[in-house]
C-alpha cells in the first residue's frame, strides 16, 4: 500500500496523528499504520480521511483499491469484502 501510505502521509503534513485521528475518529496509532501500509482502510475510513484533507473518496481509493473493483457497481461492497478476507487470512 506504499502509493496510498505515501499520500496520506504527504497530507498530513506537519499535523501530528493525535490531530488526524481525533478528526476523523481514528486512534493515532491507526492513521500511522495506514501511512506505514501496515494496515488496509475500509471505504468509510478512506471517505472520512478524504473529507479531512479536502480532496475526493475516488482520489484516495485509486491509490490502494482500483485493482480490486474492476468496474463493480457495488464498489463499497466489494472493497469491503476485501479487506475482511485479508482480515481472516492474517
Amino acid at each position: 500500500m506504499p502509493l496510498l501510505g505515501d499520500k496520506l502521509k504527504e497530507l498530513r503534513g506537519t499535523r501530528s496523528l493525535y490531530e488526524v485521528g481525533k478528526a476523523c475518529k481514528l486512534i493515532p496509532n491507526d492513521v500511522s499504520r495506514y501511512e506505514k501500509g501496515k494496515r488496509v482502510p475500509t471505504p468509510e475510513v478512506l471517505e472520512r480521511l478524504a473529507n479531512y484533507y479536502g480532496i475526493t473518496y475516488k482520489e484516495l481509493r485509486k491509490l490502494y483499491y482500483s485493482d480490486i473493483l474492476a468496474n463493480d457497481e457495488r464498489e463499497k461492497e466489494v472493497i469491503v469484502e476485501w479487506v475482511m478476507n485479508i482480515k481472516l487470512s492474517d
